[in-house]
């Protein structure tokens, strides 16, 4: 007896299991069961895992830098331009920083309040570019990729600060008497790293022969008219072009006489030119005499070009050019 009823239970359940089989199969994604929510769900969170496992072994991975560390020297005004590459860089994040102040968070500049800060994007990584350059943005830069162990690329920026001087005395003139020393200098008011100071004479050597002179000054312990002229000290760190002040020097001094010279202007022997020049400082007044008799400016034709000062004497016959002139 008890052996027949087992067989009948079996078979009143199997004919439900097997339906409830088909039922599920045909409908699992728009009614699912108890079941099938736990299972879609169990699915879900494999791939969760499997995006993080993927995810961590990128992070993972060990970076190559393709750029190297360097030392940027830049000229004021000029712009920084910094390079990250790496070998792959793939979804990574690329941070720079200076100090503890962050800059720039992947391709944009973490602060808005300067506008000189760009980022341009590379194949693998990219280049910080800081326009305008400024003293202030000496310093070191690093480039800091978001690995699992961060990773860090240091680069070094120097500024050459345009230079400045200003002539001493600031007037740009210089007066002294024959005799008396003379001092002409100048001063470095901007400028690094310090730039070198040389001395020029324009258009001609220095009274001691050199052609420049090395220093923030130069003395000359006992000056003539030959140390007149026009002296210009120039600053040089580097920068695009130095920076100049130049000083006139004024030696005062009786007037000189450099040389005399009679020329014949014409074959007929008609007109003759008489020239001298005349060194003085302050200016001289020059008059011209012949005999000792004053040649009026309205009877002769008198010229003067710098301190060149001619005499023309015209329809004259040679006999009555004789005279002390």
């Amino acid at each position: 007896m008890y052996g027949i009823l087992s067989l009948t239970i079996v078979s009143f359940l199997l004919p439900d299991l097997t339906y409830s089989g088909k039922i599920y199969q045909e409908y699992q994604n728009d009614y699912p069961t108890n079941y099938e929510y736990y299972e879609a769900e169990y699915d879900d969170v494999s791939e969760n895992q499997f995006d993080e496992e993927n995810n961590e072994k990128e992070t993972n991975r060990t970076l190559t830098f393709i750029s190297t560390p360097k030392t940027f020297v830049v000229n004021e005004g000029d712009a920084i331009k910094l390079p990250c590459n790496v070998d792959i860089l793939e979804n990574l994040l690329i941070i720079w920083k200076r100090g503890n102040r962050i800059i720039t968070l992947g391709e944009k500049p973490y602060e808005d309040d300067d506008s000189r800060v760009q980022v341009k994007k590379t194949v693998n990584g990219n280049t910080l570019v800081i326009r305008l350059s400024e003293e202030k943005d000496a310093g070191e830069y690093v480039c800091q990729v978001s690995s699992a162990e961060p990773v860090e690329l240091k680069h070094t920026v120097k500024i050459i600060v345009r230079p400045e001087v200003e002539s001493v005395p600031k007037s740009g003139l210089l007066r002294v008497k024959a005799g008396e020393s003379a001092e002409l200098a100048c001063t470095v008011t901007r400028g690094s790293p310090e730039p070198d100071v040389i001395w020029r004479r324009k258009e001609r050597p220095m009274p001691s022969g050199e052609n420049t002179l090395s220093g923030l000054s130069i003395t000359f312990p006992e000056t003539n008219r030959h140390h007149s002229g026009l002296y210009t000290c120039y600053a040089d760190n580097g920068w695009k072009m130095p920076s100049a002040a130049t000083i006139r020097l004024d030696v005062q001094h009786e007037p000189e006489i450099e040389q005399e010279m009679m020329t014949v202007r014409n074959k007929e022997e008609t007109e003759t030119q008489i020239t001298c020049k005349v060194h003085a400082s302050p200016l001289a007044t020059v008059e011209w005499y012949r005999d000792g008799h004053l040649l009026e400016m309205k009877d002769n034709v008198i010229t003067k070009r710098g301190n060149r000062h001619t005499l023309l004497l015209t329809g004259i016959r040679k006999e009555d050019r004789r005279g002390s002139y």
